[in-house]
């Protein structure tokens, strides 16, 4: 990249827009697209970073569920299901280009630590791009009263 201000470009995928809204399969077609891209960018220079909704989606169809269920520790259960299959899938893309990924954990402090939303994500990020890797971030799951 030449003369261009490298940037930090940060790729929110909701889970419509990754997931088929009735059979819950994982859009590969448009997560493909998005690989390649992401890699085009970070070969450029930039700073790429995907935080990707769709583990409860996926999970979803990994446990042939028809609909999403209502019961918080249900949906729990089929996110934690569903994103390991979806970072899996992220993985095998990315591998297809040669491109190592990370995902960033985050724990309930990392959640409520108001200092960490300015300085952790940026802190991992950095720290994982410095390897070369594209970092995977998972959306929270927020817990509803």
């Amino acid at each position: 990249m030449k003369g261009a201000k490298p940037l930090t470009i940060v790729i929110k995928l909701g889970t419509s827009s990754i997931v088929h809204e009735k059979t819950h399969e994982p859009l590969l077609s448009i997560l493909s697209l998005i690989v390649e891209t992401a890699v085009k960018l970070h070969k450029d220079g930039h700073k790429v970073i995907i935080v990707s909704s769709g583990a409860i989606g996926v999970g979803l169809r990994r446990m042939d569920v028809d609909k999403r269920p209502k019961h918080l520790p249900r949906i729990q259960a089929l996110a934690a299901i569903g994103q390991c299959r979806l970072i899996s899938l992220w993985d095998s893309l990315f591998g297809h280009l040669r491109q190592p990924i990370a995902q960033i954990l985050l724990t309930r402090n990392d959640i409520a630590d108001a200092s960490f939303h300015l300085t952790s994500p940026k802190t991992q990020s950095h720290m994982i791009i410095s390897e070369n890797a594209i970092p995977q971030r998972p959306k929270y799951i927020r817990r509803t009263p």
